[in-house]
C-alpha cells in the first residue's frame, strides 16, 4: 500500500501505524472508501490535487517530497487526466520560488563571468514578472517537444496532457536553487532523472526509450548546427 501523504510504498504486512518515509500517521480505510489513495489499489492520486483534504501548503510539501524522493511510485499513480491548470499552477509556484532565489543569489555571490550588476527594485520587479512567463513557455514547449519525440520513437502511449503533467510535476528540484553555486547543477541532474522516470512510468515505456526521447532534441540541434557549419564553410572560403 501507499502512504496517503507522501506516496511512499509501505509494506502492508508490517501493520505500521506511521509512514517510515514522512513519519505521518497512516489512516486505516476501508476497501470501498473512495477517498483512500492507497490500499493496494491502482487509484490515481496526487497530493497537490487533493487540497480539499490536505490544504494548500501541505499539498505542495507532500507533492514535492513524493515526486522527488519516490518518483517511481508518484508517477505510477499520478492522474494522467484532470486538466492542465492544476499541474501548471504547481509548476509555476515551485519553479518561480526556486528560480527567483537562484536569480537573487547572483547578486550576492561573485560567480565566474557574472556582470557584477547590483540588485535594484526595477530588476527585482522585472525578474518577478519575467520568470513565471519564461517558466510557462518552457513547460508547454518541453511537453510538446517530448510528446513529438515519444511519437517518433513509438512510445507516445498517452496524450499530450499526460506528458505535460510529467513535465510540471518534475519541477520540485527547482527548489534546490536555494543552495548557492551548486544548487542549479544538482537541480538539473535531479530533474533529468525524474523526467526519465516519469516518462517511463506514465507512457509505460522502457527507461532507454525515455532517455532517448529526452536527449533527442539536443541531438537534432547539434546535428543541425554541424550541418549549417559545413554548409557555411565553402561560403567563407575555409573549405
Amino acid at each position: 500500500m501507499y502512504c496517503p501523504h507522501c506516496g511512499g510504498d509501505i509494506d502492508a504486512a508490517r501493520d505500521q501505524r506511521f509512514c517510515p518515509f514522512c513519519g505521518r500517521p497512516i489512516e486505516a480505510r476501508g476497501p470501498h472508501d473512495e477517498k483512500a489513495p492507497f490500499p493496494g489499489s491502482e487509484r490515481q492520486y496526487c497530493p497537490w490535487e487533493d487540497q480539499e483534504n490536505l490544504g494548500f501548503v501541505q499539498g505542495i510539501v507532500d507533492t514535492v517530497q513524493a515526486s522527488m524522493f519516490h518518483p517511481a511510485d508518484f508517477f505510477s499513480r499520478m492522474p494522467k487526466t484532470g486538466g492542465y491548470l492544476s499541474p501548471l499552477l504547481y509548476a509555476l509556484i515551485v519553479g518561480t520560488v526556486g528560480s527567483m532565489v537562484g536569480f537573487l543569489w547572483g547578486f550576492v555571490i561573485e560567480y565566474p563571468f557574472s556582470s557584477g550588476e547590483h540588485l535594484s527594485g526595477g530588476i527585482a520587479i522585472f525578474a518577478g514578472l519575467a520568470i513565471p512567463v519564461m517558466i510557462l513557455a518552457a513547460l508547454f514547449i518541453s511537453a510538446v517537444v517530448l510528446q513529438v519525440c515519444l511519437f517518433v520513437l513509438g512510445g507516445a502511449n498517452e496524450n499530450l496532457e499526460a506528458t505535460f503533467r510529467v513535465v510540471c510535476y518534475c519541477s520540485g528540484p527547482e527548489l534546490l536553487n536555494i543552495i548557492p553555486i551548486v544548487g542549479g547543477l544538482i537541480a538539473l541532474v535531479w530533474k533529468i532523472y525524474m523526467t526519465v522516470v516519469g516518462l517511463a512510468r506514465v507512457h509505460r515505456i522502457s527507461v532507454p526509450i525515455a532517455i532517448v526521447a529526452l536527449i533527442l532534441p539536443s541531438i537534432l540541434c547539434c546535428a543541425l548546427a554541424v550541418g549549417a557549419l559545413l554548409l557555411a564553410l565553402p561560403a567563407l572560403g575555409l573549405f
